[in-house]
This record gives C-alpha cells, structure tokens and sequence, in this order.
C-alpha cells in the first residue's frame, strides 16, 4: 500500500506522463482522419447531382388552369392579378380617403364626454373583434 500523500501524487504524475504521448498521437490520427473525411465530402458534393433540384419544366406546362370561382375572383396571368391587386388598393384608399361623416354623427360625438367616447370606441373594438372571431369558426 502507499504510505505517503506524495507518494500517491508521484504515481498519478507517472500515469499522465505515460498516457500523454499515446492521447496525442490519437489526436493527430482523428485529426487526419477528420481532413480526409471532409476531403471526401467535398468531392462527393462537388460530384454528385442533387435530385431535389431537378430541372423545372416550362411554363406552359406548369400552368393548370383553374376555374375563377376557386381562385376567389383573381386572374390567372401574374400580370393581370398584379394590376387587379393594383386596382383594389386604390380602390380602397380612395374609399377611405373618401369616407364622409354625417352632421348627426359629428354633432352626436361632440356631445359626448370622454368616457362616453371611450366606452363606444371600446364598444365597437368588442364587436369586431367578435365578428372576427364568428368567421374564424365559420371557416373552420
């Protein structure tokens, strides 16, 4: 048995300093082998042809026509749908844009205090939230 502290700490040092040359040749062996490894790799990608980017076919023979009804009233022909799209958002705006209150409603908001605003601003807020919420069941 060891009889010393020291003792024990000189065979541990005696260990490490046995097992150090064996640990760093197998470090430059996984080294070589990781090159060699990413070498082969490379190759291979450089060579092999990537089935998931197989040629496209044309145009013509992409396209499937499909009835109006299910495309929700939008042309086939990118163009077309671009300058319909086009025409809504300017339809839109101008609608907006355009949007006139009647005299009874401004003088109808007017009257109210603050709190009355905000209780039928926050009214309004509930019910289209609650519209909402009705189509998302209805199209589910």
């Amino acid at each position: 048995m060891l009889k010393t502290n020291e003792q024990t700490q000189r065979y541990a040092l005696l260990g490490m300093a046995a097992m150090l040359p064996g640990m760093e040749m197998a470090v430059e062996v996984l080294q070589q082998q990781i090159a060699e490894m990413r070498q082969a790799l490379a190759e291979v990608q450089r060579t092999v042809e990537k089935p998931w980017r197989a040629e496209r076919p044309d145009r013509e023979l992409r396209t499937v026509e499909v009835p109006t009804s299910k495309r929700g009233g939008w042309p086939a022909d990118p163009k077309e749908r671009k300058a319909e799209m086009a025409r809504r958002v300017n339809a839109r705006v101008a609608k907006v844009r355009g949007r006139k209150i009647s005299e009874a409603q401004k003088s109808a908001w007017a009257g109210m205090s603050v709190r009355q605003r905000k209780a039928r601003l926050a009214a309004m807020a509930a019910g289209k939230a609650e519209q909402a919420k009705v189509k998302r069941l209805e199209a589910a």
